[in-house]
């Protein structure tokens, strides 16, 4: 585009210098004088037209360039971004943990018993963000970095316009405030708006810091700007996606299918190359963006997540990720949902395991823990049966990535922990239930499992 639009501004140019020259030819010699004068100075002006338009190509290409290359950075190598933006936060002090995420001490469980999900207060903000046609304060500073190939143009619309990357412009909820009290109450201020809002203002901590790590070495002993301007605990200065990532533990299944052997597994995902992040990564399954469930009008944003709550999203994204079931997509019947007897299940067996700031593109995750116990009918019917062959049968992943099942093992938390395809969101989760004593006894003793283990270790 950028080329085409040079090549008919020199054309143009021409153009009217030969047709004016023709002209002042045949008026006579003091006029073609006159025009020979004129026209080196048109050609002079021309030239810084034509210099200035090919910088311009250039300068588009390399930056077209280096966002593809970042773009590629933050889905196949976050473990080295990772480091960068810990040491980053280091030396500037933050007032957040981590080992993986950015969190408060009182945020995790660590050390403490696990909190049931549906004791989880979810309070609508009091006022409802409404997108501004002006750009926000985030999305300004970043433009002046020059990162984006169209910098007239939004994080979102570049990321249409030069990746692959599948985006929909779905309603979403974003994380206004997080709080836990000393008797463990846990209350999470939301609001509602566009998914398009959270990319446009949170991807761009995530392309400085890749930028900084990779591309701008004088920089790498500097603080990233838009975290010091921006800080990260401060929700609203953003629109802070609220992702619930969950981890299934499936409880006593039959390894030999004659109920000799009961081990316990987990189920793990590793992302597609369609996914908006992550991609390639393992996480925990099912893992999303907490999201309306249905079209449903209720009457204000509070009556909304009293009626479709934390459990919801997980039971709508658990039988669209492991079941494969297109029904259970963006707004399906609240109905549907409200008979599935998963829902009960997850309402009685979820648990908030921690919360904390994802380093890279500075939303909030809460992880969550499932425990489905392979002895109830209900939950069997899920997977086909109790034994691992079956339930490996009935995995039914959609196209955002590949599902596997690993022993719920001392050992396998440990390689997931450290490994550097594990999303920060794993690492923590790992990391957690390695620390917590309450429910260490669910691990299982060292053991060969009778089937070769699908690990994504390649």
């Amino acid at each position: 585009m950028e080329m085409n639009k040079s090549k008919r501004i020199i054309t143009t140019l021409l153009l009217c210098v030969i047709c004016f020259g023709a002209f002042i030819y045949s008026r006579g010699e003091i006029y073609w004088k006159l025009f020979v004068e004129i026209s080196g100075v048109l050609l002079a002006f021309s030239a810084v037209i034509i210099a200035y338009v090919g910088y311009q190509i250039q300068d588009y290409s390399r930056r077209k360039e280096q966002f593809l290359f970042l773009n590629k950075c933050l889905n196949t190598n976050q473990n080295r971004i990772c480091d960068f933006i810990y040491e980053n936060a280091r030396k500037g002090k933050d007032e957040g943990k981590t080992p993986y995420l950015f969190y408060k001490e009182e945020w995790m469980r660590s050390s403490k018993e696990l909190v049931p999900i549906q004791s989880i207060s979810l309070k609508a903000g009091t006022d409802e963000r409404v997108a501004s046609k002006k750009r926000t304060k985030i999305e300004r500073q970043f433009r002046k970095l020059g990162l984006l190939p169209n910098c007239d143009r939004s994080m979102t619309d570049n990321l249409l316009m030069f990746t692959d990357v599948r985006l929909y412009d779905a309603p979403s909820y974003f994380c206004d405030s997080f709080t836990i009290n000393e008797n463990d109450e846990i209350e999470v201020t939301v609001s509602k708006g566009s998914y398009f809002w959270f990319v446009n203002t949170c991807f761009p901590f995530g392309f400085e810091a890749a930028y900084n790590c990779y591309c701008n070495y004088k920089m790498r002993n500097g603080l990233l700007r838009l975290r010091k301007d921006f800080p990260i605990f401060e929700f609203r200065n953003r629109y802070s996606s609220f992702g619930i990532v969950t981890l299934v533990v499936l409880v006593n299944v039959d390894l030999y299918g004659n109920n000799e052997e009961l081990q316990n597994f987990f189920l793990l995902h590793k992302r597609g190359t369609g996914v908006s992040e992550s991609q390639g990564m393992i996480n925990a399954v099912p893992g999303c963006t907490f999201q309306p469930t249905s079209g449903q009008q209720y009457g204000g944003l509070q009556n909304e997540l009293d009626s479709e709550g934390i459990a919801f999203t997980i039971t709508r994204e658990f039988m669209e990720e492991i079941k494969s079931l297109e029904e259970f997509s963006f707004q399906t019947s609240p109905d549907r949902i409200k008979n599935e007897p998963l829902l009960k299940i997850v309402q009685n067996n979820c648990y908030y395991l921690g919360g904390g700031i994802n380093p890279i593109n500075a939303y909030f995750e809460m992880l969550t823990l499932l425990f489905l116990d392979m002895n109830n009918e209900e939950v069997q019917g899920y997977f086909g049966g109790t034994t691992l062959e079956t339930i490996r049968e009935g995995l039914k992943p959609n196209e955002e990535g590949t599902i596997f099942i690993e022993p719920y093992e001392r050992d396998n938390l440990l390689f997931y922990e450290n490994n550097i395809k594990s999303t920060p969101a794993l690492k923590e989760i790992c990391h957690i239930l390695l620390e917590n004593k309450t429910i260490s006894g669910l691990i299982n003793r060292p053991h060969n499992p009778p089937m070769e283990q699908e690990r994504a270790r390649d």
